[in-house]
């Protein structure tokens, strides 16, 4: 997470008593529980929206790493190694 976004978006600090408001660098003091609980709702938002980005990268990265399946190739019934 960069500053700037760090600065934007974080959604609680010094125990609730000062919220940073959303698309904004500056920081406004605000005691209202109804505007800290929208701040704090915003910020679980985003990280959930971060983690599932993160996760889709990691499954991406991890199926380019994995080789390539061979298409399955059907034994015929009458081989030579299933004789009896």
């Amino acid at each position: 997470m960069t500053a700037q976004r760090a600065r934007r978006y974080m959604a609680l600090n010094f125990y609730g008593k000062v919220a940073f408001v959303a698309q904004k660098d500056t920081i406004e003091t605000d005691h209202d529980p109804a505007n800290i609980k929208k701040a704090a709702k915003e910020e679980r938002r985003l990280r959930l929206a971060d983690a599932l980005r993160n996760n889709l990268q990691k499954r991406k990265q991890q199926a380019r790493s994995r080789p390539a399946l061979s298409p399955k190739v059907p034994t015929p019934k009458n081989s030579a190694d299933s004789e009896e």
